[in-house]
């Protein structure tokens, strides 16, 4: 599904076993682009963007620029690119403004090229700028293989709140839970524009927070 400069109301919907088949691909279950998107009570499962080569960008949900109201969705299963390399492996949010609220974010997958600060990581959300707030969110079971931020991983700028999430059982080369930042030079910084609140068990590594 791909939505481009438009305003978009989705509720119960099943988006299901979708792929972006290029190289490249982002968005495997959607694609919004400079759109006002509401996405609530909905299944986001098993999408792919992605088949291999480039690195692609959020196996279930792909936002960037425009806004985005996410609430009350399941997003599982999703995977960004799981044969060379990805980020957002349930949601990537690109320089747009986005509220996550209520999801549960589960069982997602990201593969890095080596493990590397280099690039987002994310295997449940990435957020790279923009204006982003994550709150009364399920966040379990995510990984981020050869990657940061198994269940959660933001850079680039931007303002992100974070609160009250349940960060469970990721697993990821650096902030199995969580990571901000994106180069070591770069962690003290990012962490400081965040407003966090979290609870965290049971994740693999410490996030950065």
């Amino acid at each position: 599904m791909c939505i481009q400069n438009a305003t978009v109301t989705l509720s119960e919907m099943m988006i299901l076993t979708n792929t972006a088949t290029t190289s490249g691909g982002n968005g495997g279950g959607l694609f919004a682009a400079g759109a006002v998107l509401t996405l609530t009570n909905s299944t986001v499962q098993g999408n792919q963007a992605g088949t291999g080569g480039s690195r692609s960008y959020g196996g279930g949900l792909f936002l960037t620029g425009g806004s985005a109201w996410i609430e009350g969705n399941t997003i599982a299963h999703n995977s960004a690119n799981p044969n060379s390399e990805g980020d957002g492996g349930g949601v990537l949010v690109w320089n747009g403004s986005a509220w996550l609220q209520g999801n549960t974010i589960q069982g997602n997958f990201v593969l890095g090229d080596t493990p590397s600060y280099a690039h987002l990581g994310g295997g449940g959300v990435a957020v790279s700028g923009g204006g982003v707030t994550i709150t009364g969110n399920q966040i379990v079971g995510n990984q981020a293989a050869n990657h940061t931020g198994g269940g959660l991983s933001w850079s680039g700028g931007g303002a992100i709140t974070v609160t009250a999430n349940l960060v469970l059982s990721n697993t990821a080369s650096w902030g199995g839970g969580m990571c901000a930042g994106n180069a070591p030079a770069n962690q003290e910084n990012e962490r400081n524009r965040c407003a966090c609140k979290f609870v965290f068990a049971g994740s693999q590594d410490d996030p950065f927070i």
